[in-house]
């Protein structure tokens, strides 16, 4: 996390950029990686409005596009006619590409319906107002029936 951090700050030019989702499409692993080294934030950079996963999909490179996945890529980001990787992949009927986007945009939505649970319940437990173990207050006390 550090490490990203410390390279958030640090812009690609679009050179870089051009460079990095050239690599994408040709499958040159290394220089995917010395990028997503030097500029971890930038991967979801794009060139003409294309992501490298976008490439990566449409090219059929599925070791680099699970390289991109398990750096963080973005699988909901949009090219500019409006298609994900994962349709990108489909249209272009590469099987195993648009499958592993598909798990990985899957696990990322069950990872965020998990962290919502996980903040409702911390929030409910926290506020004595929500939490349903509490007794209930008694807001008046019954009358007996005088008979």
């Amino acid at each position: 996390m550090t490490s990203q951090l410390q390279h958030s700050f640090n812009k690609p030019s679009q050179k870089e950029v051009e460079a990095f989702v050239q690599a994408a499409v040709n499958g040159i692993n290394p220089t995917v990686t010395a990028f997503l080294k030097k500029y971890p934030a930038a991967i979801d950079e794009k060139m003409n409005g294309w992501t490298a996963l976008m490439m990566t999909a449409v090219w059929d490179q599925e070791e680099l596009a699970k390289l991109l996945l398990d750096r963080g890529a973005e699988t909901d980001e949009k090219c500019s006619d409006g298609r994900t990787a994962l349709v990108l992949a489909r249209d272009w009927q590469h099987d195993e590409v648009a499958t592993l986007l598909a798990e990985a945009a899957k696990r990322r939505v069950d990872e965020a319906a998990a962290r919502v649970a996980e903040e409702e319940r911390i929030r409910v437990v926290s506020d004595p107002h929500l939490r349903r173990d509490m007794p209930v207050p008694k807001l008046f006390t019954p009358r007996k029936n005088a008979s």
